[in-house]
């Protein structure tokens, strides 16, 4: 560009040359912007991942020690039922039906069920993997995408056995 070279008092090839530079400096930028995000978003999200996954264990725990200590099961289900679950019919906007997405949370979860909790640990491998313009799942590598999917395949038997058993 003419510009250019004038700006450089008419030096066409210092012009050149620290387009040179600039476009290298520009590359091993982008370089290092991909490397810091194929260390960080897979951790993130196995750290996002973990504590999802830990407050549904948690909570887990709680139901369970909570229905031993209430009595019967269905009395303490019942009265566990009254205690954390939403009675918003569209407090979720969904309609709760059967087949519902392993990702969107039921109208009837609460973050005071462990369902909530094991869904939304289901959902941060859904997020990586559903939008590939992202970028996101490109900033995995193999082992980091089995890892996540092994995870949220646990994730996701703990919220089938919850909604199922």
């Amino acid at each position: 560009d003419s510009e250019d070279v004038e700006a450089y008092g008419g030096d066409a090839g210092l012009a050149a040359e620290e387009l040179s530079l600039s476009l290298d400096r520009r590359r091993k930028r982008d370089e290092e912007v991909d490397l810091l995000r194929s260390r960080t978003l897979p951790l993130s999200a196995f750290l996002l991942h973990s504590v999802l996954d830990g407050t549904g264990r948690w909570m887990e725990d709680f139901v369970d020690d909570a229905v031993a200590k209430l009595g019967g099961e269905e009395e303490a289900r019942a009265a566990l039922r009254v205690l954390l679950l939403d009675d918003d019919d569209d407090a979720m906007g969904d309609d709760g039906a059967e087949g519902d997405s392993l990702v969107r949370p039921r109208r009837e979860e609460t973050p005071l069920t462990p369902e909530y909790w094991h869904r939304a640990a289901v959902g941060v491998a859904s997020t990586v993997a559903s939008d590939p313009s992202s970028g996101l799942l490109d900033a995995f590598g193999e082992d980091d995408r089995r890892r996540l999917l092994e995870a949220a395949a646990e994730s996701a038997v703990r919220l089938l056995v919850r909604t199922r058993g």
